[in-house]
């Protein structure tokens, strides 16, 4: 009985244990196949996760540059006052920036909530790129229209100036005079007959102005070219008037128009009317100053031909500001020398006694009674724009450089060390 009962357990034993482990094995197989299904899900999301980590990286990239490109620029521009081209970027570059940068955004942006906000950031940024990129097509249109605004003023004339007893300039004759041996009814342009004389046609006469040129170097220059007279050309200057900007006249002025007479090259005629000549000049004085106070040409002038380099004019301009600041003469050897070599004993100027206290600034207690040379653009804008400083003497070495001294001890050692190059 004990034998019979132990071989049915064991056989009931071996039954359930091989049943058992069967339904084992399928689970362990199940199991390890969804575990190699997910690992391979988890790779492929890993590989998808590393592209898209890569392109956000690309495109990031690219906006880095794009923007780190219009940040130069704008530094340039505004720091080193640098001219790129047409002095405007491409909006399209800002639509770059934005449209990268949004790309890596989105391509680093896993969830859904992280996505939305940077979806609302882009676009907010995107607003105010593109009225910035808007903004500089506005400014390119606005001087293109200057630009051709101005090309059309010179084949108008713009200037509005008057000249004086303008019906005695001479011109062309429009009134029909009878030609003896002409019929009536001749064509124009037909051989003259024996008995009438065809005008020579006008010689033309290329001129350069040299910045700092005096009225009365002008003058000179003019007559020696054949253009007109000294003479003609200073009667001319004292009588005539402008109405589109103000030229101060006053007895105390040596030349009316000295300073204004802006140095340029000119085309002029031989023998050309002297208020043709003035308004010429006076109109690229308009066009190219900025018509700025007559105070600040003064000044100008005066740094015009105590500097040579913009930087230098800037400087001297500064000393000058600051000598007016504390009530010092300016003291500068230009304004005496312009007395000497342009006023004293000068025939059409008559009595010239009186302009030595007016014009030289170590006698006037501030600026000049008038302008001392006609001024360059970039002289002009020294005076606007001083470089500040704490200087009170300058002088020009014979190193042929300006030095810079707070103190007349400091500024006499200087001069002691250097020497003065244009000494009186």
């Amino acid at each position: 009985m004990m034998s019979k009962n132990i071989r049915y357990e064991e056989h009931w034993f071996h039954f359930y244990t091989k049943g058992k482990g069967m339904s084992h094995i399928q689970n362990n197989n199940q199991h390890l196949k969804r575990y190699f299904e997910n690992k391979n899900q988890e790779r492929n999301q890993s590989k998808k996760h590393r592209i898209r980590t890569i392109s956000g990286w690309i495109a990031l990239g690219i906006a880095t540059t794009f923007f780190l490109w219009q940040i130069g620029y704008l530094i340039f521009r505004y720091g080193f006052e640098f001219k790129y081209k047409n002095d405007y970027l491409p909006y399209e570059l800002n639509a770059g920036i934005l449209l990268f940068g949004a790309l890596s955004v989105v391509l680093f942006s896993f969830k859904k909530k992280t996505l939305i906000a940077s979806l609302l950031t882009i676009a907010l940024l995107f607003g105010v790129n593109t009225a910035f990129g808007i903004n500089q097509k506005i400014e390119k249109t606005t001087a293109e229209k200057k630009a051709d605004k101005k090309e059309s003023e010179k084949t108008e004339d713009p200037d509005t100036t008057t000249v004086p007893n303008e019906s005695t300039i001479p011109g062309p004759d429009t009134s029909e005079t009878p030609i003896p041996g002409a019929t009536s009814g001749a064509t124009p342009g037909a051989t003259p007959s024996p008995g009438q004389q065809t005008p020579p046609p006008p010689v033309a006469v290329t001129i350069s102005i040299p910045e700092g040129f005096t009225f009365k170097q002008i003058a000179e220059r003019l007559e020696a070219k054949g253009v007109t007279t000294v003479a003609a050309f200073y009667a001319a200057a004292q009588n005539y008037r402008v109405q589109s900007f103000t030229i101060p006249s006053s007895p105390n002025r040596a030349f009316n128009l000295e300073g204004y007479l802006f140095p340029d090259t000119y085309k002029f005629n031989k023998d050309d009317d002297p208020n043709i000549i003035i308004k010429k000049m006076l109109n690229n004085y308009a066009a190219k100053s900025g018509k700025p106070a007559d105070e600040t040409i003064i000044l100008a002038s005066i740094i015009e031909k105590e500097a040579r380099s913009t930087e230098n004019m800037k400087l001297v301009a500064g000393v000058f500001k600051n000598r007016l600041a504390v009530g010092m003469r300016l003291e500068a050897d230009s304004t005496r020398e312009y007395v000497n070599k342009n006023i004293t004993g000068y025939a059409l100027l008559g009595d010239t006694a009186k302009f030595a206290a007016l014009y030289s600034t170590y006698k006037s207690p501030a600026l000049p009674a008038g302008p001392i040379s006609n001024p360059s653009a970039r002289a002009i804008q020294a005076a606007l724009n001083p470089t500040p400083s704490e200087y009170l003497y300058f002088f020009f070495g014979n190193d042929n450089q300006n030095h810079y001294s707070k103190t007349l001890e400091e500024h006499n050692a200087l001069k002691n060390q250097f020497g003065v190059k244009f000494a009186n």
